[in-house]
């Protein structure tokens, strides 16, 4: 392999580290948004059947594509605490500009 092809892949694995991270930020965006209306529908903040599903849903993509289990399980439970912690900050009532802190 020729230095112009490694710096050639390393810019192309740049490129997709950023497309990862945009993804991952409109995924928690979403889930902000799925935590407000959570709230407005009084429904609770966790749903273990959805999180079952979603870490299995998970664990079947990684495999299709050749990621390692180990690998999936570990981006699954980022993925849906990152969410769950998402939702519980828009769940919260906001805090007071100016006040002391608890």
């Amino acid at each position: 392999m020729s230095e112009a092809e490694i710096v050639r892949l390393r810019e192309e694995i740049a490129d997709v580290d950023r497309e990862t991270v945009a993804l991952v930020a409109k995924r928690l965006h979403l889930a902000e948004q799925l935590g407000l209306e959570k709230k407005r529908l009084g429904r609770p903040l966790r749903d273990e059947g959805v999180e079952e599903a979603v870490h299995t849903r998970l664990l079947t993509e990684c495999a299709t594509q050749g990621i390692s289990r180990s690998f999936a399980e570990g981006l699954a439970r980022l993925l849906i605490d990152e969410s769950v912690r998402r939702q519980r900050a828009v769940r919260s009532p906001a805090r007071s500009q100016g006040g002391s802190s608890p």
